[in-house]
């Protein structure tokens, strides 16, 4: 009865592609998912940054009574949407890095509060759309927007600006909660227009700084409740 047994060398060798194969998961595990941890923030910073754009086009457009500007910052706005589906995209690889890398679960917290953030950018999309239409419709239809509506959307565009800035650097911009109640705060003492579309888009500058308020980590009813009703 002949008895194989295994050549001593092969058994280390394999052993030591064992090892090699172990560390260099190890090192890659390490390195490779900085990406998909940075690239949500960065999205997300994307997404409100261009909500600013659009707002202050959106002033500017009623302003000038201009309806090829109008025009602009609808189709400007309907793109967003573009940018809310790439930012929902990274933030799942970065939950999936996070969740699957030891080395990286530390960043849980604020990855998944990045991922949180997609529901009232949704909502910011959407009412941000509407506000789009009915500078169209008011520029088309010659109804005039008081300039104070118009100055309020410029302020929330600054106020979205410097949520941008946070974001980008995965910070949840709390530090914005003042500036979002002080905007809240001089909406609920406008002085209400005759023009339906200029109520519209008063009405839709207001629920647009209670989703920015959403994006600094309070829920809907909190920032609802730091929006005086109108006078």
């Amino acid at each position: 009865m002949t008895v194989l047994s295994p050549n001593p060398g092969q058994v280390v060798n394999r052993w030591l592609d064992a090892a090699i194969g172990c560390t260099l998961a190890l090192v890659v595990a390490t390195v490779a998912p900085s990406g998909p941890l940075r690239k949500p923030g960065e999205m997300a910073s994307k997404v409100v940054a261009e909500m600013a754009a659009t707002l202050d086009a959106a002033a500017a457009a009623l302003a000038a009574n201009d309806e090829d500007a109008a025009d602009a910052v609808l189709d400007r706005a309907r793109a967003g949407e573009m940018d809310l589906a790439d930012f929902d995209q990274a933030a799942a690889e970065g939950l999936a890095v996070v969740r699957h890398s030891p080395f990286r679960r530390r960043h849980m917290r604020v990855v998944s509060g990045l991922v949180d953030l997609y529901e009232p950018l949704d909502h910011a999309s959407r009412n941000l759309r509407v506000l789009a239409r009915r500078c169209v419709v008011a520029v088309w239809r010659g109804e005039r927007v008081p300039t104070a509506y118009q100055d309020l959307m410029r302020r929330l565009a600054e106020a979205c600006r410097f949520i941008a800035a946070e974001l980008g650097a995965r910070r949840l911009p709390t530090a914005a909660r003042d500036r979002l109640r002080q905007i809240g705060e001089a909406s609920a003492h406008l002085e209400l227009a005759a023009s339906i579309s200029a109520v519209v888009i008063l009405a839709q500058t207001r629920s647009l700084v209670a989703d920015m308020m959403e994006l600094t980590g309070m829920d809907y009813l909190e920032a609802r409740e730091l929006i005086p009703e109108m006078d």
